[in-house]
């Protein structure tokens, strides 16, 4: 069988052609090593920030070094960069960049990796396969059919019961698997609480609790339960206060 990641991925570079050239590439290289790449290009910082885009969502940001280089006083992905990390954003981050002087500012944003343009295929896939090396150790894997699927833990919004079965919801999709919140509660990272008897939510895709009503990063809505409520509002808190469990 083989096993399928599901990565979500940002290209922040504004250079339109280049951009749409290197997410074909990326797309191509994942449809023949059979993964799911979710694509999202910007070609502004603002964009990025924009009130719509959660960006917190993306496993992977590929991002131009020098944005708008025409312009002295444009910000530049380094700045995007260490404003993303001061937010909390902690998933991966590949500079793209014309001069490789600039690989060793990354080291102060933890930064996985540099790609020089222009972007040359044998340079490119190590480096995805280098990536997609990494998430499977952060992955929810099952077996369905076809295939075995593997969804990122950062990526999973809700697991609901239902029978015999296990819904994971993504931003994306929904996926089934034949297991129960039992089986798989222990297994899960700290982010992922109980909050009903047939559900359990991912805290970083809590964007409002009141009452007893959960609000989710997909604008969806879920209920506490009564004996979870209390223990779900402490466990927010502390993600919150915290920055994470």
């Amino acid at each position: 069988m083989v096993l399928k990641m599901i990565i979500n991925a940002a290209i922040l570079e504004d250079n339109i052609l280049f951009a749409n050239q290197l997410k074909n590439l990326i797309l191509i290289w994942a449809d023949k090593n059979s993964h799911n790449f979710n694509i999202d290009v910007f070609h502004s910082a603002e964009n990025l920030f924009s009130g719509n885009t959660k960006y917190t969502y993306y496993d992977v940001i590929f991002m131009d070094i020098q944005l708008q280089p025409d312009v002295p006083s444009a910000i530049t992905g380094m700045d995007i960069a260490k404003k993303l990390r001061l937010s909390g954003f902690d998933n991966d981050i590949i500079f793209i960049t014309s001069y490789q002087e600039y690989v060793f500012e990354g080291y102060n944003v933890n930064a996985f990796n540099f790609l020089l343009k222009p972007i040359q295929t044998d340079k490119l896939y190590p480096v995805l396969n280098s990536l997609i090396e990494k998430y499977s150790d952060k992955q929810y894997v099952f077996k369905n059919r076809q295939s075995i699927v593997s969804i990122p833990y950062a990526n999973i919004i809700t697991i609901t019961s239902n029978l015999h079965e296990i819904n994971i919801m993504t931003s994306n999709d929904t996926y089934t698997d034949r297991s129960s919140l039992e089986t798989i509660a222990d297994t899960l990272p700290k982010s992922f609480v109980r909050c009903h008897k047939t559900c359990i939510v991912n805290l970083s895709h809590i964007t409002k609790i009141e009452k007893n009503t959960i609000f989710l990063s997909n604008k969806k809505l879920q209920t506490i339960g009564r004996k979870y409520l209390t223990t779900l509002k402490n466990s927010y808190l502390t993600y919150i206060m915290g920055g994470g469990i």
